[in-house]
């Protein structure tokens, strides 16, 4: 039996302590009226302990309540080990990433599931199915609303209209929205999908000559490690100003980026999660991350001869936007 780091997270009036146990010890102690989410993850969830942080920091601000979290790396579990390592009556299973939330799927039919990590058309997919299994699988999008970037493109970049999408066959059901939000804020979307046998690099040209500035979503058959760093000196040869989707991309060349700090993300998900458990009979659809940040590469900006602005006064716009 794979070793499971426990975590009891206990608020007390005049006290706040976090325990920290093996699922063994924790079982002794626990009580049955103790709610008992499990984290799983795998090697590919990234830096994950900043998520936890803010799970329990929102947690240890709730007075007078109790709950046991443990931690599953599903890593090199087979099926029949991390279906053990599922079997000690949780309420709920929160998963990091996409790998993590289908494994739990296969090995734990019954188990609610609140995913993190996974992009809002596998995960708007994912609800909908289960709704169907009586078997809630919900969470919290790794994608920002396409609101916040037309605002954003509104306030940073206004002498762009034309708004360009690059996405894989897999990412297609994004398309109708996108264009609904964008000619929303009377601005022009423009979709290119890369299809099975097509080269994304290839797509992107034709994607740059059209349109006025690009933005990114998460999707791994368009952007992965190996050719982020080329499609942004693709759209910088063309002069197209790109928007990211994590901190890093304005290291390597994007114009701004828009993303949810982890802490952060852990702590909202601590809130759903407890209104979940709560309200056990309450079907919760999943939602995007409540708070963001916004970073522009100035370096980038001057560049392309675009004036810069504050980001807090950037960030305190989209802020304000009603979506």
């Amino acid at each position: 039996m794979q070793f499971i780091k426990s975590t009891i997270i206990c608020w007390l009036p005049l006290l706040l302590t976090a325990h920290f146990s093996t699922s063994a010890e924790a079982a002794q102690t626990s009580s049955s009226a103790v709610p008992r989410v499990v984290f799983v993850l795998d090697n590919q969830a990234g830096n994950y302990l900043p998520i936890l942080k803010g799970f329990r920091e929102y947690a240890r601000k709730h007075i007078g309540r109790l709950i046991r979290v443990d931690l599953v790396n599903s890593q090199d579990l087979t099926p029949a080990e991390l279906s053990r390592e599922l079997s000690g009556d949780y309420d709920l299973a929160v998963t990091i990433g996409e790998q993590a939330t289908r494994y739990v799927m296969q090995t734990n039919k019954t188990l609610p599931i609140f995913s993190l990590k996974v992009n809002q058309a596998e995960l708007r997919a994912l609800y909908k199915a289960s709704l169907d299994q009586k078997r809630l699988i919900t969470g919290i999008f790794r994608d920002q609303p396409f609101q916040r970037f037309a605002v954003l493109i509104r306030n940073a970049f206004p002498q762009y209209q034309r708004v360009g999408l690059l996405i894989s066959e897999q990412r297609k059901t994004l398309k109708p929205l996108f264009d609904d939000v964008m000619q929303q804020h009377e601005l022009e979307p423009l979709v290119n999908i890369v299809r099975r046998n097509d080269l994304p690099q290839r797509v992107l040209e034709r994607l740059a000559q059209k349109a006025d500035i690009i933005i990114t979503v998460y999707d791994e058959e368009v952007y992965s490690q190996e050719n982020i760093k080329s499609h942004l000196l693709t759209a910088f040869r063309h002069q197209i100003p790109v928007i990211g989707v994590t901190r890093n991309y304005t290291d390597i060349g994007a114009a701004a980026t828009l993303y949810t700090d982890n802490f952060e993300l852990g702590k909202q998900a601590a809130k759903q999660v407890l209104k979940k458990l709560d309200l056990s009979n309450q079907v919760l659809e999943p939602i995007y991350p409540e708070t963001f940040l916004i970073r522009v590469n100035n370096n980038v900006m001057h560049s392309l001869r675009i004036p810069l602005k504050d980001t807090d006064t950037l960030r305190q716009a989209v802020q304000q936007a009603t979506y």
